[in-house]
């Protein structure tokens, strides 16, 4: 599978890469499509890089944390936003994964547009998986004991 082109994080000063590719809004009035996909394709054109298998959304966003709120601030690629302000992401409830300038992974907890949390990222699947797996050994063996009991 090719590496997908990273969304943006902006965070003070610091321009992050996401690990996360956030949900846009609705089409309706705060997004358009944009004259997509490039008529010619031009490598110095940074739009061009969302047409191709390294970017199969179709797109790049760029977000910012400002004071306690998540904001998309640009959309390049197939769709692109109708004003010029950044766009306060109410749409947006989830954990945000992304990465520090230092390479540690941390996750904003999001909802309705409004952090409520900036913490380690903690990757949970290999736990699930295990406790997943286990419960299901766990409940083969407890049918396997049921019916034995019932002979």
């Amino acid at each position: 599978m090719t590496n997908q082109i990273s969304e943006t994080l902006i965070i003070g000063a610091q321009d992050l890469r996401m690990q996360s590719a956030p949900d846009l809004p609705p089409m309706d009035h705060l997004l358009e499509r944009d004259n997509w996909p490039p008529s010619q394709f031009d490598p110095n054109n940074p739009d061009c890089l969302t047409y191709g298998t390294c970017c199969w959304r179709g797109y790049i966003g760029s977000w910012e944390v400002i004071g306690s709120k998540l904001f998309l601030r640009e959309v390049r690629g197939k769709y692109k936003l109708k004003q010029d302000k950044p766009l306060l992401a109410v749409w947006i409830t989830d954990n945000l994964v992304y990465e520090t300038e230092q390479g540690i992974l941390m996750e904003l907890v999001i909802e309705k547009g409004d952090v409520i949390a900036q913490q380690p990222y903690i990757d949970k699947t290999e736990e699930l998986h295990e406790a997943g797996t286990s419960g299901f050994i766990s409940g083969i063996l407890s049918m396997i004991s049921r019916l034995f009991r019932a002979s």
